[in-house]
């Protein structure tokens, strides 16, 4: 299979002209807009409520390569919240699992699924070839681990979190500031 990042051009399918047409009619996107969104590479880190939701936009809008990392399994307590899983998937990986609702909802894009923890051992082949990382992850280390990943290859990155009714979601792109100087590591 031909990797979507070293392809220059790639045209839409009759089908994928009907799928997207009416996200091609909006003003200030265009079927070259969609043409660009298929090349698109999106690492999404964390299958919870956050990367259900988000990963489902975006292989709605036609993303061409999302590829989703998380260790957990679902568990009832997700079920309320993460909008990718139901009570036959309990005790199931979740990246597996929004994997492949992913590839039912689109079946023109590509998607790929660790159920692993991203760690130092696989974050620079993760992230490397990526054009975003949303981190959507439940912990701190994580949180810094992406963020240095992200600065060290250029990546884009869009940081969310909620608990309760508080969230938070800020992208970080360049040398700007990134999550570690928004949010110190405590010493």
């Amino acid at each position: 299979m031909t990797e979507l990042q070293d392809i220059d051009f790639v045209e839409l399918s009759d089908e994928e002209m009907h799928l997207y047409s009416r996200q091609i009619l909006l003003d200030g996107w265009d079927i070259e807009a969609q043409e660009k969104l298929k090349l698109a590479n999106v690492l999404i880190v964390g299958a919870g409520g956050i990367g259900c939701s988000s990963a489902e936009l975006l292989a709605r809008a036609g993303v061409g390569k999302i590829t989703l990392i998380d260790a957990d399994t679902i568990e009832i307590s997700n079920l309320q919240r993460q909008i990718a899983f139901g009570h036959e998937d309990i005790g199931r990986y979740k990246a597996e699992i929004l994997a492949k609702r992913l590839q039912k909802i689109n079946p023109y894009i590509c998607v790929e699924y660790y159920n692993e923890r991203l760690d130092e051992h696989n974050i620079d082949r993760l992230v490397e070839h990526q054009d975003v990382v949303l981190d959507g992850c439940d912990n701190f280390a994580t949180r810094y681990l992406v963020n240095a990943a992200c600065k060290k290859h250029q990546v884009a990155l869009i940081s969310a979190s909620a608990i309760g009714f508080q969230a938070q979601m800020f992208m970080v792109e360049g040398d700007s500031a990134c999550y570690e100087c928004l949010f110190p590591k405590e010493q």
